[in-house]
């Protein structure tokens, strides 16, 4: 693809662009003389002479009276060994790193070295790969130059809609719910089966599941785990080695709407979210645990991330919880993200209620809230689960949320996107497009959505999201020492170990309304990728995927698949 065809680049991925276009291999001679110098500057007779009078030190003019061509110039990099000069350039910029590789051969090759681009690389991209792609990347050999570039072709493809679609039939009724992993295509449906789809062509069927007595509305999956929630009001613990149940869950008095887990060696807590109004914790032996109320209409998404989860309703309200000391320890005190292919949309969510919130509602809902839980199961250990904040914004009911620290991402049936600050409470963008109920999200390098106008769109990061970019100021040194030494960073832009992955932490029950016209909606077309409404012919219910697709799932039986990895040798590295 030549550059010229290529669309305009944001600018903060300038370097991208610089990166992108830029030849490894030229004529040296032609560029640079042996100390560095452009060859064209190079003068000859008088000339030489008269630039030598004028750069001549005078003994009035300096302590020493020396004539500085008497210095020889070195070149230090070269001379040093290679491990001092790769620890010198890893701390520079991204942007200098680029200028260093134009130097000379040998600092080309230093610049290009893994040393330097494997903390650059997995900065930006970790945290949209799975943690068993991340895992074998770490233990192989790779030039991690060579994956950037083709990074940037990657995103290249889904700016120009260079894709390849395919559509998954087999489920008798409408499809519900769908998580894409480097595996599996996990899908739910109306026809109470959960099916596992191959996850690359020609996408057969490897497992077929059934167990409710109703519709599957929602689902995750892991490599050990599957947990299903239904119409039926029941949540199933299934597991993959066996492809077996292993608990059936009894709790909620309405059809489960979303469930999201977190289990560590065994351990960690599911949380589910229903139509009945409540959000309920359990553990993995089928044990309630506690019992989440606040919201005054059906809670339709849930979304967890480390210890904070956030819940979304038909009441129009976004509700920050944090779950303290129901999760394993080691995961109430971590700085890392969740998993970045975790599904998330609000899976199977009906229609959301399009009431607004009342004051006496609110007042309800708050009193509800200072109270956060009640405690299901006895314990000698009280639990430290506390309501955080709940946001205003949304004028009808909400039916979607994602949350990727500090970020949360909502959608609703006021036709809008809302970007909100998780601590602050601030709403940051307002994304509108969709022309109906705006049912499900999902969130890695893009934003997609999924509307009941039948279509999908893929948005960017709003530039008011500023630690979902890249900075081409911050150099592999800096990216090792706030990554603990591991060369990863879990978010973009963090610039030190001291700050926290969560950052400054509201107080408990803080009441947070933001009015639509503090955001700016004019610039959403700017934001927009691509819109497609070619795949469905009915609703879209869940959309999911990875860096390389989308996956959505619709009410017309299909499942879509959107795959940009068309030319990309190395997409599962991405995955």
């Amino acid at each position: 693809m030549e550059l010229d065809q290529q669309p305009p680049f944001d600018e903060y991925e300038e370097m991208d662009r610089v990166l992108y276009t830029h030849q490894d291999n030229y004529n040296d001679s032609a560029v640079r003389t042996s100390h560095g110098a452009p060859a064209a500057a190079a003068a000859t007779g008088d000339d030489e002479e008269t630039e030598k009078e004028k750069r001549r030190i005078s003994a009035t003019d300096s302590a020493f009276g020396v004539d500085e061509d008497q210095f020889t110039r070195i070149d230090f990099l070269t001379h040093l060994p290679s491990e001092l000069s790769l620890h010198i350039m890893s701390y520079l910029p991204l942007s200098s790193i680029l200028t260093t590789s134009l130097v000379s051969h040998t600092w080309n090759a230093l610049s290009s070295s893994f040393e330097i681009w494997k903390p650059l690389y997995l900065s930006r991209y970790a945290q949209f790969t799975s943690p068993r792609t991340l895992a074998v990347l770490k233990r192989s050999p790779r030039d991690w130059k060579s994956l950037w570039k083709q990074r940037i072709a990657l995103r290249n493809n889904w700016r120009t809609s260079r894709y390849k679609k395919h559509v998954l039939e087999g489920h008798t009724d409408a499809v519900y719910c769908v998580q894409s992993c480097d595996k599996y295509i996990v899908s739910g449906s109306r026809d109470r089966s959960v099916r596992f789809w191959d996850a690359c062509p020609p996408f057969g069927v490897v497992k077929t599941l059934t167990g409710h007595q109703g519709s599957v509305l929602c689902l995750q999956y892991s490599d050990k785990w599957l947990v299903t929630g239904s119409s039926d009001s029941t949540l199933i613990l299934w597991s993959l080695a066996t492809w077996e149940k292993t608990r059936v869950m009894k709790g909620h008095a309405a059809p489960v709407l979303d469930v999201r887990f977190c289990e560590i060696d065994g351990e960690g807590v599911i949380v589910s979210c229903s139509k009945d109004c409540t959000i309920k914790v359990w553990n993995f032996q089928g044990q309630l645990l506690e019992t989440l109320y606040g919201h005054v209409a059906a809670v339709n998404a849930i979304h967890l991330s480390g210890r904070h989860l956030v819940s979304a309703s038909g009441d129009c309200t976004i509700k920050v919880w944090d779950l303290g000391n129901l999760l394993p320890s080691s995961t109430s005190t971590s700085s890392s993200p969740s998993p970045p292919l975790l599904s998330s949309s609000a899976a199977g969510a009906p229609i959301p209620d399009t009431h607004t919130e009342t004051p006496a509602q609110a007042q309800t809902s708050q009193t509800h809230g200072s109270q956060s839980s009640l405690t299901s199961t006895s314990t000698s250990t009280p639990t430290t689960l506390r309501l955080l904040s709940t946001l205003h914004g949304h004028t009808r009911g909400l039916a979607c949320i994602s949350f990727r620290p500090p970020y949360i991402i909502s959608g609703s049936n006021d036709k809008t996107i809302r970007i909100w600050h998780a601590w602050t409470g601030e709403c940051l963008k307002i994304l509108e497009g969709h022309d109906a109920l705006v049912r499900t999200i999902w969130c890695g390098e893009w934003i997609v959505s999924g509307s009941y106008d039948q279509g999908v769109k893929v948005w960017k990061w709003p530039k008011e999201c500023s630690e979902m970019q890249f900075s081409d100021q911050q150099s592999p040194q800096a990216l090792l020492s706030s990554s603990g030494g591991e060369g990863m960073v879990p978010t973009m832009g963090l610039s030190g170990a001291s700050r926290s992955l969560f950052g400054p932490v509201p107080p408990a029950n803080t009441n947070m309304t933001t009015q639509q016209g503090d955001s700016e909606v004019e610039s959403s077309e700017d934001l927009v990728v691509w819109d497609k409404r070619e795949a469905h012919t009915s609703w879209v219910f869940h959309v999911g995927g990875d860096s390389t697709r989308v996956v959505s799932a619709s009410q017309d039986k299909k499942i879509a698949i959107w795959d940009f990895s068309e030319g990309i040798p190395n997409a599962r590295d991405f995955v």
